[in-house]
């Protein structure tokens, strides 16, 4: 798979990206045994 960019469309910066997983609000955790 070529990572050309005319082979691609759509493209955005990253940041808006980002901002969208992080709107999501992730989390870790630790399971209680």
């Amino acid at each position: 798979m070529s990572s050309s960019r005319r082979f691609k469309t759509n493209m955005e910066p990253m940041d808006r990206v980002s901002e969208a997983i992080l709107a999501l609000n992730p989390v870790t955790f630790r399971s209680k045994s």
